[in-house]
């Protein structure tokens, strides 16, 4: 204890008074308290000093303990925080410890560009188209000029701005010099558009003078500050953080302005969203219909119920395949082609028949003459929807249904790229850009991102990318080429992506990362491929242009949390955030169950997590002929190698469908000739040869079910046992479903289907398996051709 001083040196005999007894006793009260609250400050509740048990010490009790509980104390230290704004491009970070980094939003922003591309503009003869954004004009003359005519605003802002060594101007409707702005070398425009509502766009050599110039990224926005190029009306699309300690996070999102990421109090990023992107497919597109025709056209019309969820039907854009814009109109009855109309419940589009390969109506028939056949029919219009443009035989367009005994019956022509079809069309192709709506909501949305990965930072200096243009996990097709697979390359047909990529990041197999050979595309060795796995890629769009806007700068912060000195502790925790990305737990949450299986209500509807029902299942129909699309050969069982199987496996999409019930129509299945008779899509459905309709809950849940099978059109309906990742095993004594091959060979042998399965655990894709059993001398392959529809059911 601490010597308590005395304040008066009495002795034996000395005389004192009263107050200095008084002041002696509160000196040692003062000391005692004193002393107890020191005392206080260094036991704890037991009455023993803290850090002791019995009086002994924790290091002298359990050295180990001692250590463990002296990093814990040191854990619990006050936390450093770094916390920077993140500017589009390399940023620099300087982190006090290892650190998670977490963006705190990412904001959306738009660009519309008013001006197309190169594409649509009226030429000089002497220009020469580079790409869709850029041209160089080799002049021989003066005024070498082109040009582009666009709808603009009245008493409106403008940024007219290309980057070029020519020069630019903005002209009237009649094209003069002098009437809005004249031509300049500057590389952008101001100018305010007053009573004006058509201007052209126009470039030409600068000074008249010949020589070699150059203009690239045509640009018309309404405001006063200038903008980078874009094509059409562009978002922030793909937005990514990366850190060159290799650490991501990766969005599949579309952000425009007023939209975000953020995250919610789980941890877990949502997207509040103002304005919705909508592609007219098969999927979203069912009852369409003609509302009206004009010379030279027609209108169609769909439904909103039919792709629009909460719409603001003031406030819409139109984006035609061709990169242009559907403009609008106020009425219905004001018809030009390439225009759009929105009343409450149906969008009218304006449809040129250069476009859609329609006749005009025909006039009306002489007295005892029969009606002709209104033309385009529903599944005509679902054509062109699809991308496909009605046409004769002959190549002749539009169709006239008076030409075709000089000209030819109907078939159809793809309206981007080669190829054709003599049947119906009833899905699209590669290489199509489906017309697109976009469109504002009446009330913002809260929905859960799309996203993969998570951020951290090492002590010291990290070098730290905000970029967009991510495509992330899109379904794959490898397509082998020499002894090579590939993915996303432009010189292998069928392996292309949606978009050219840039960079490709990972391939994903059936869910995990494979070791593909990574570089504008990826490539994989022949004998490293899985045929009967699912394959998704992550890339980078060379072209931004036509995908994003720039994204905005972000803060991020960063937090030095309990002193981690090991890099290892913060990878962990990263690792594991991105092993529970959002793209899985979307999945998760779709159906209900960890396991796969959806919760069905008392309607027979799904329901989501919390028990409240989805309402109605989504539907998707697959249309798909083999021999048309795939090209395949299949040989003799007894032939079969590694370079010429006996087996052929189609991919089917789902996108994004988790499926309930699954319907599967097969015409004949044979290696028969080319232009033999098929089944019309009616009869296929209506009464197929083959079908099977699986419940997946079943199958999921026991890993069998009863398909249901027809031998023919005519006979009566037999059972076959169906095993999730097995052969399709029929309980009968007929074969599994197929045609007998005997008018191709002379000798009895099949092309079977033998497998119906699955294998991506995120309902992304089913696979069809067709065998040719044949076990003869024959050593000729079997062309497989078949024509199966697919129906799917589900949330």
């Amino acid at each position: 204890m601490a010597k308590v001083d005395r304040l008066y040196k009495f002795k034996n005999g000395t005389k004192t008074n009263a107050d200095e007894v008084n002041d002696e006793f509160d000196n040692l009260v003062k000391a005692h308290n004193d002393q107890d609250d020191e005392l206080q400050k260094k036991v704890d509740v037991t009455g023993d000093f803290k850090g002791t048990w019995n009086g002994i010490k924790l290091e002298e009790a359990d050295p180990a303990i001692a250590g463990r509980v002296t990093a814990m104390e040191n854990m619990v230290k006050e936390e450093e925080k770094v916390t920077v704004t993140l500017k589009r491009g390399e940023n620099t970070i300087e982190a006090p410890g290892h650190a998670a980094l977490v963006p705190v939003e990412i904001l959306g922003d738009e660009v519309k560009n008013h001006s197309l591309d190169f594409n649509h503009w009226t030429l000089h003869a002497n220009v020469v188209k580079n790409s869709p954004d850029r041209v160089t004009l080799n002049a021989a003359s003066a005024k070498e000029v082109s040009s582009i005519k666009v709808e603009i605003k009245r008493n409106q802002d403008y940024v007219y701005s290309m980057k070029h060594t020519g020069a630019i101007a903005v002209l009237d409707s009649t094209m003069s010099e002098t009437a809005v702005v004249a031509y300049t070398a500057d590389q952008l425009i101001k100018f305010n558009s007053g009573n004006h509502s058509t201007i052209h766009l126009a470039f030409k050599n600068k000074n008249d003078e010949p020589g070699t110039f150059t203009f690239e990224g045509p640009m018309l926005i309404e405001g006063t500050v200038e903008r980078e190029f874009v094509q059409n009306y562009q978002p922030v699309r793909g937005p990514y953080i990366e850190v060159d300690n290799g650490s991501y996070l990766y969005f599949d999102e579309y952000l425009y302005k007023g939209d975000k990421l953020y995250q919610d109090g789980q941890g877990n990023w949502q997207k509040k969203q103002n304005r919705i992107e909508c592609e007219l497919t098969a999927d979203t597109v069912k009852n369409p219909t003609i509302n009206s025709s004009y010379t030279g056209g027609k209108a169609i019309k769909i439904p909103l119920s039919d792709f629009a969820k909460g719409i603001d039907i003031y406030d819409v854009e139109v984006i035609k395949f061709n990169n242009s814009y559907f403009t609008r109109t106020d009425s219905a009855a004001n018809i030009t082609n390439n225009r759009f109309y929105l009343d409450n419940d149906s969008l009218i589009l304006f449809v040129s028949a250069t476009d859609t390969g329609w006749q005009d109506d025909p006039a009306p028939p002489s007295a005892g003459q029969p009606t002709p056949e209104p033309l385009p029919r529903k599944l005509e219009i679902m054509a062109f929807i699809l991308g496909w443009k009605m046409a004769h035989t002959d190549g002749t367009t539009p169709y006239v249904e008076a030409n075709k005994a000089t000209k030819g019956e109907k078939k159809w022509i793809r309206i981007i790229g080669t190829g054709e079809s003599l049947s119906l069309p009833q899905a699209s192709y590669y290489g199509w850009k489906p017309l697109k709506i976009i469109y504002k909501t009446t009330t913002e949305q809260d929905v859960p991102a799309k996203y993969e990965g998570a951020l951290r930072l090492v002590k010291g200096t990290n070098k730290v990318t905000l970029g967009e243009g991510v495509v992330l996990r899109e379904n794959a097709n490898p397509v082998l080429s020499g002894d090579k697979y590939y993915i996303g390359s432009t010189s292998v047909n069928g392996s292309e992506t949606k978009y050219t990529p840039e960079k490709v990041i990972e391939v994903v197999k059936s869910g995990k990362h494979d070791n593909w050979t990574l570089s504008t595309d990826a490539q994989l060795e022949k004998p490293l491929f899985d045929s009967l796995s699912f394959y998704s890629v992550t890339y980078k769009v060379k072209d931004k242009f036509s995908f994003s806007c720039n994204v905005r700068e972000t803060q991020a912060k960063g937090t030095v949390n309990f002193h981690m000195e090991s890099d290892d502790q913060v990878t962990q925790i990263e690792e594991l955030k991105r092993k529970v990305s959002q793209i899985e737990q979307i999945t998760v949450n779709k159906l209900g169950k960890p396991y796969g299986i959806p919760v069905i209500g008392k309607d027979g509807y799904p329901l989501m997590p919390d028990g409240k029902p989805v309402g109605r299942l989504r539907y998707q129909r697959i249309y798909w002929e083999v021999y048309t699309t795939d090209n395949i050969d299949v040989y003799p069982a007894h032939v079969s190698t590694a370079d010429k199987p006996n087996k052929y496996i189609k991919t089917i999409p789902l996108d994004g469908i988790v499926p309930k019930i699954i319907k599967v129509y097969f015409s004949n299945i044979a290696s028969k000739p080319m232009g033999s008779n098929i089944e019309l899509a009616t009869t296929r459905r209506m009464n197929p040869t083959y079908g099977y309709e699986i419940d997946v809950e079943e199958w999921l849940t026991t890993g069998r079910v009863w398909g249901f099978n027809r031998t023919s059109s005519t006979s009566g309906i037999r059972q076959q046992y169906v095993q999730f990742n097995k052969n399709i095993d029929p309980r009968a004594t007929i074969t599994t479903p197929g045609h007998d091959n005997t008018q191709s060979y002379g000798q009895a042998g099949y092309v079977n289907l033998t497998k119906f399965h699955n294998l991506d655990p995120s309902f992304n894709n089913l696979f069809l398996e067709f065998t040719n059993t044949i076990g003869n001398t024959t050593t000729a392959p079997s062309r497989v051709y078949v024509q199966v529809e697919v129906e799917v059911w589900g949330i």
